[in-house]
């Protein structure tokens, strides 16, 4: 009689596990079916974006002007001569005078002096029939400049042409910490975008949800410069100088905000 019970107590228990497990079961797909909804919900489902809710995109504006403080130019010496010996010599003797004004004279470091360029080459030229014949070699050395006091950007310019440069390029006047610009054009920026969406939300009787993206555009505008001569000071009085003018740089910067709509 005891053998008996004994056995249909181990069937009935079992019988108790079995569903207990399914019941179990049943709760972790449960549990899974509403994590993956949620998930869905939130946009983090793979292949869910933003596309199928109600959103509203606004741009803005944001520009800062501002003075530059740092002049950067290019200062070229080019010779030429039958022998590329006496080219050289000329052209070594030029730039060595100019570097030595620069330091010496102007006292722009060493770290903003940078030779970007020396090139020797041979020169041809052609006969009616179009036979090429020599005449001689040409070599260019180039300088990179910083200017750090634009009150200089003048004596630097009149001076490096009067004792033998012949080719000078590329002045730019820019702004050497020209990320904090960007971060005060990006905060009018946004200010300006935000102010865009309030107004229009409320004309169009939407509530702001949360911003879902983002994106920006950056510009920096730099003037041209503008120079007349002058009377050379520092220079002997004997030649003249461009009175340069720097004007002001103009950073900007466009955003744009998405928001959900609620």
């Amino acid at each position: 009689m005891f053998c008996c019970n004994s056995e249909q107590f181990k069937a009935q228990h079992h019988k108790i596990k079995g569903i207990l497990f399914l019941i179990f079961s049943i709760i972790l797909i449960i549990v899974g079916i509403l994590w993956i909804e949620g998930k869905i919900k939130e946009n983090k489902y793979i292949g869910q974006g933003y596309s199928n809710k109600n959103t509203i995109t606004v741009s803005g504006t944001g520009k800062i002007s501002i003075k530059p403080d740092l002049a950067v130019v290019s200062i070229s010496v080019v010779s030429q001569s039958k022998l590329v010996v006496e080219a050289q010599a000329d052209n070594t003797e030029k730039m060595n005078n100019i570097t030595s004004f620069l330091k010496d004279e102007l006292k722009i470091l060493d770290k903003d002096i940078k030779t970007t360029g020396y090139n020797i080459y041979p020169e041809y030229n052609y006969t009616k029939d179009g036979v090429r014949y020599f005449i001689g070699y040409k070599i260019t050395q180039t300088l990179g400049v910083k200017i750090r006091d634009l009150a200089k950007v003048g004596d630097v310019l009149g001076g490096a042409t009067e004792l033998g440069a012949n080719e000078i390029n590329s002045l730019t006047f820019t702004i050497e910490d020209l990320e904090k610009a960007k971060v005060d054009a990006r905060k009018l920026a946004i200010e300006n975008a935000k102010e865009k969406a309030k107004t229009l939300s409320s004309q169009i009787g939407v509530g702001l949800g949360k911003i879902i993206s983002f994106n920006e555009d950056y510009y920096n505008t730099v003037p041209t410069p503008m120079y007349s001569t002058k009377e050379a000071y520092g220079l002997g009085g004997s030649g003249s100088v461009p009175d340069v003018q720097t004007g002001e740089n103009e950073v900007s910067v466009n955003v744009s905000l998405t928001y959900e709509l609620r």
